[in-house]
């Protein structure tokens, strides 16, 4: 957790008091992103549940200004964690990043984040609780139309 914590730490999480506005953050963001990556792609069998801090990371990355590809990766590797979790709280925490995320200012990321927030619903809904569509319906879904 805290490898995950000092990379998401470089990703532009405005919660961080340091001024990542200059040319040299944006490399070294696209190295900690780099860095995400590889542990989502090689070790997230390897890593314990709950994967909050993950998330959070890639959240953060999503959010971050400095490269919209950048951005867009992370939305979809916000999705792999969510997936290979088994727990239904995973696919809520996930939902609700990806709501954040889909107001983004940048119509790329905005559009990558509602549709992959609808993919996740479709591809997951059937294992849904009546409590859970309606937690999706009223608190995911309206709150993106809501944006």
């Amino acid at each position: 957790a805290v490898i995950i914590e000092a990379v998401s730490s470089l990703a532009g999480d405005a919660s961080y008091e340091i001024d990542r506005t200059a040319a040299d953050w944006s490399g070294c963001c696209l190295l900690a992103f780099r860095g995400l990556k590889f542990i989502v792609d090689e070790f997230l069998d390897e890593l314990p549940p709950p994967s909050d801090a993950l998330m959070e990371c890639c959240s953060s990355f999503g959010s971050a200004r400095h490269d919209v590809n950048t951005s867009l990766t992370a939305i979809g590797l916000l999705w792999t964690i969510a997936d290979q979790d088994a727990d239904s709280s995973s696919i809520e925490r996930a939902l609700d990043k990806l709501v954040l995320l889909s107001a983004d200012c940048r119509t790329e990321v905005r559009n990558c984040a509602a549709n992959t927030l609808f993919s996740c619903i479709v591809g997951k809904g059937q294992s849904f609780s009546n409590q859970q569509w309606e937690r999706c319906i009223c608190d995911v879904v309206f709150r993106v139309y809501d944006q």
